[in-house]
C-alpha cells in the first residue's frame, strides 16, 4: 500500500456523502413527531448498518506502523490537535448557535448533537497506538500480534452487546463517548488487521471472486428480512462488500474524469465536511425546508439523485467554506483548527512536495 490509494479516497468521499445523505433524510426528510420513519424504503436505510463503520474501518486501515516511543507520542499528539481539538471548538460553536440545551445536555449526550464522531474516533486511535506500542516493545510476531488484536474485538463486542445493550447507560460512559467507541472500535481494529495482512487478503480476494457476491447476498438478506439481521454482522458484511467493490474496480476510481476527481477531493477534506455540515442541515431541518420534497416517500430512484444532489451541494459548501476561512481569517482558522494543527499540515506538506 505504498503511495496514495486514490480509490480510497473516492471510497472516503462516498462514505462523508452518505453521512450527509442520512442526516438530510433522517433529520430534514422523512422525520416526524416520533423520530424518524426508519423502515422507509431509502438508501439511507440501506446504507445506515455500515457508513459509520466505513470511516472507522479506514482509519485503521492507514493506523498501522511500528510504534516506537517517538512515532507514538507524535501520532497521539497529531490526533489529538487535529482531530481532537477542531471538534470540541466546532461542537461548542454549533451547540451555542443552533443547539443549545444547557451544559448538561452538551455533556452528558452520548451523540452531543453528532459531534461524537470524531471524539471516539480519536480515543480508538489512541487505545490501539498504545497498544501497538506494547505488541513492538514484547516483540510480538504479524501472527502474534493479529491475536491479540481479534481477542480484543471479540471482547468489545462481548461488551457491547451484554454490558452496553440497551439498558441504562451511566453518565460518565455518555460524557465520554465510551459507549460509542466500544460499539465502532472493533471496525477500526478489523482496518488494522487487514493492513497487516493486505497483500494476504488482496490476492484472496482476487482469486476467490464469489466472496462479493456472498456478502452483497447477506447483506441484502438482512435488509429485507430483518431477522437475519444481526447489527455486527450486517456493518462488517457492508464494510467488507462496499471495500472490495471500490478494490475490484480501483482503476475507475482513479480515472481522471472530472466527477472522480471531485469525489476523490471530497474524501481528502472529510473532517470540514463532518463538522461543518450540521450548522448547513439545521436550519433546513428546524424550518422544514425539505417538507415539500415528502412526494418522492417510497420512490428511492427519485430521492437517490434528488436528495444527493443537495448532499453534494451541503458537502461542497463545506469545502469552500473551509478554505474560505482559511485563507480570509486565518486567525478564525487558527482558534478552531489549532494552530499546532496547522504546524503539523504545514510541515507534511513541504515533505511530499520534497518527495
Amino acid at each position: 500500500m505504498k503511495g496514495r490509494l486514490e480509490y480510497v479516497d473516492a471510497l472516503r468521499g462516498v462514505a462523508i456523502l452518505l453521512v450527509v445523505y442520512v442526516h438530510l433524510v433522517s433529520q430534514g426528510l422523512y422525520y416526524n413527531k416520533g423520530g424518524w420513519e426508519k423502515e422507509l424504503y431509502s438508501l439511507a436505510t440501506g446504507c445506515m448498518p455500515f457508513r459509520m463503520a466505513l470511516f472507522f474501518f479506514i482509519s485503521g486501515l492507514f493506523a498501522y506502523t511500528l510504534y516506537d516511543t517517538a512515532t507514538l507520542r507524535k501520532r497521539v499528539a497529531n490526533r489529538l490537535t487535529r482531530q481532537l481539538w477542531p471538534t470540541l471548538a466546532i461542537c461548542a460553536l454549533f451547540n451555542a448557535l443552533f443547539y443549545w440545551k444547557g451544559w448538561e445536555n452538551l455533556i452528558f449526550n452520548r451523540h452531543n448533537a453528532g459531534y461524537w464522531f470524531t471524539q471516539s474516533l480519536v480515543q480508538t486511535f489512541i487505545f490501539y497506538a498504545v497498544t501497538a506500542w506494547g505488541m513492538e516493545r514484547m516483540r510480538l510476531s504479524r501472527v502474534g500480534q493479529t491475536v491479540v488484536i481479534c481477542g480484543i474485538i471479540g471482547v468489545l463486542v462481548w461488551l457491547r452487546r451484554h454490558l452496553f445493550g440497551d439498558g441504562h447507560i451511566g453518565a460518565f460512559y455518555m460524557a465520554t463517548y465510551l459507549v460509542k467507541t466500544i460499539q465502532w472500535a472493533p471496525f477500526f481494529l478489523a482496518g488494522v488487521v487487514m493492513k497487516m495482512w493486505f497483500k494476504e487478503v488482496i490476492a484472496f480476494i482476487e482469486r476467490e471472486w464469489w466472496v462479493i457476491g456472498g456478502i452483497a447476498a447477506y447483506y441484502i438478506c438482512g435488509l429485507v428480512w430483518k431477522e437475519m439481521a444481526i447489527p455486527e454482522l450486517m456493518a462488517a458484511s457492508g464494510v467488507a462488500g462496499i471495500y472490495i467493490l471500490f478494490h475490484q474496480t480501483r482503476g475507475f476510481w482513479g480515472s481522471s474524469g472530472l466527477l472522480l476527481r471531485g469525489l476523490r477531493s471530497l474524501g481528502k477534506q472529510t473532517l470540514p465536511i463532518y463538522l461543518y455540515h450540521y450548522m448547513i442541515i439545521q436550519p433546513i431541518c428546524t424550518h422544514r425546508l425539505l417538507g415539500g420534497l415528502k412526494w418522492v416517500y417510497g420512490k428511492p430512484w427519485v430521492e437517490l439523485p434528488l436528495i444527493m444532489g443537495i448532499a453534494i451541494g451541503i458537502a461542497a459548501i463545506c469545502v469552500v467554506t473551509d478554505r474560505c476561512i482559511k485563507r480570509g481569517a486565518p486567525w478564525l482558522h487558527g482558534i478552531l483548527f489549532n494552530p499546532m494543527a496547522l504546524k503539523f499540515r504545514r510541515k507534511e506538506e513541504a515533505t511530499l512536495s520534497k518527495a
